[in-house]
């Protein structure tokens, strides 16, 4: 099945462009809805963090210049949005709808942002996000938000997009759960690309797993894959990337976070690496 909702959470940074213009590419064909969103930050949260014993008149400073600055932020946001739609000749569209060819859609709901894109990416079919290198401006937490609360295939955007985005994509499958699903997740888009490969380097405490079993998997959805050889070391984010650049990859699928992501912050992972070192567009799943 084609994608047909993709959802583009805003940061209300330069980043925003490529996450939409990655969104476009992946849904194009299918005449997918682009979903845009900004998520206002509630300036009512300020009371909380200010606590019982806060000045009354600074809260309601405090207030009124995080609903300032949400607004200025959301309309950055928007016209970003406007500015790309009427590039790419796109109409607009409040949800998706029968057309075959893609629409946009555009939301700035006020709340817990984390939250606003929770509800909102469980009615995607994918999120498409910034990467998180190399300017400022995308933000792990509304990935995460995607990943863990909406359990929605995550896209992550880096820099520059590549020329031809479906020359070449290399799936990381280890045999985990996580892998398992990224797998899972990729098997509408893998026959669209021009090459497949299979990077199936464990980690250190993992079993080696034969990769049989996914490769027939491939195969009954037309899918030729290729084994690349594991790399060397214990740095397995590292050697993913560089299995990828081997093979001048122009799109990565990966599981996300099979350690959690309180142990990948303190003590660093595969997800952790790649989300911070990628060049390439990378589809995490949980």
């Amino acid at each position: 099945m084609p994608l047909k909702s993709i959802l583009v959470p805003m940061t209300a940074a330069p980043a925003d462009r490529r996450a939409l213009d990655l969104a476009l590419a992946l849904g194009r064909a299918g005449g997918a809805h682009i979903g845009a969103l900004y998520p206002k930050r509630d300036p009512r949260e300020a009371a909380t963090y200010v606590g019982m014993g806060g000045d009354i008149t600074g809260i309601g400073q405090i207030m009124a210049q995080i609903e300032s600055e949400a607004d200025a932020a959301s309309t950055r946001a928007r016209t970003t949005v406007e500015r790309w739609r009427a590039d790419a000749g796109l109409a607009e569209a409040a949800r998706p709808g029968t057309a075959p060819h893609p629409t946009v859609g555009w939301r700035a709901p006020t709340g817990d942002p984390d939250q606003l894109v929770t509800q909102a990416a469980a009615g995607a079919d994918l999120v498409v996000c910034a990467g998180l290198q190399p300017e400022p401006g995308a933000e792990q937490t509304l990935i995460e938000a995607a990943l863990f609360g909406a359990a929605r295939p995550v896209v992550t955007a880096p820099a520059t997009l590549p020329r031809n985005l479906l020359a070449s994509a290399v799936v990381a499958w280890n045999g985990s759960h996580e892998a398992n699903r990224a797998l899972a997740a990729m098997l509408t888009l893998l026959p669209a690309f021009g090459q497949v490969h299979l990077f199936c380097q464990p980690e250190g405490h993992r079993a080696v797993v034969d990769p049989v079993d996914a490769l027939e998997l491939l195969a009954w959805h037309r899918v030729k894959a290729q084994v690349l050889p594991a790399g060397t070391g214990d740095d397995v984010g590292a050697a993913l990337l560089a299995a990828a650049s081997s093979v001048e990859a122009s799109f990565l699928a990966m599981g996300a976070y099979t350690h959690g992501r309180m142990r990948q912050m303190m003590f660093g992972g595969v997800t952790h690496h790649v989300l911070h070192h990628a060049k390439l567009p990378v589809l995490l799943v949980h």
